[in-house]
C-alpha cells in the first residue's frame, strides 16, 4: 500500500514538473518608440513555467504611462512586481533588466506588457 501510495505522489510530481517546464509561444519585446501607438489602456496575460500574469498598459500620447499588475500568480517572484513595471515606464521598453530571484515573474510580466502594447499598434508593420 505504501509502495502504491509513492508510486503515485512520484507520478502526480513528475505530470506537475512537465505542466511547470511547458513553453509557451516567444514574444518579440523591445523599444516602442519607433511604433505609432493608440492612446487607452490595453491588458493582456503571459504564462511562463507556473507563472501567469495579466497586466493594463496604459498609453499616452504615443507612450507607456502606466504598467499595472492585475493579477500574478507566481510563489517566489513577488520581488518582481515593484520593478519590472516601472523599468518598462523609465525605459519606455519592454526589454529591461530581469529581476534577479524571479526570473520567471520578470518575463511573464514584460511579455504580458508586450502584448498589451501590441494591442494598441495602429499597425502590424515593425521598423
Amino acid at each position: 500500500m505504501k509502495r502504491i501510495i509513492r508510486n503515485r505522489c512520484i507520478y502526480v510530481l513528475f505530470l506537475l514538473f512537465l505542466i511547470g517546464c511547458a513553453t509557451t509561444a516567444a514574444v518579440q519585446r523591445g523599444s516602442v518608440s519607433q511604433i505609432k501607438l493608440q492612446d487607452g489602456v490595453f491588458s493582456d496575460e503571459y504564462r511562463k513555467g507556473s507563472v501567469k500574469t495579466v497586466v493594463e498598459v496604459e498609453i499616452k500620447n504615443n507612450k507607456i504611462f502606466s504598467v499595472t499588475i492585475l493579477n500574478h500568480r507566481t510563489m517566489r517572484g513577488r520581488k518582481a512586481e515593484a520593478v519590472i513595471p516601472d523599468r518598462i515606464v523609465q525605459s519606455q521598453s519592454t526589454d529591461v533588466d530581469i529581476v534577479s530571484g524571479a526570473t520567471y515573474s520578470s518575463l511573464a510580466i514584460m511579455n504580458a506588457a508586450q502584448r498589451a502594447i501590441d494591442k494598441s499598434t495602429e499597425t502590424t508593420n515593425y521598423k
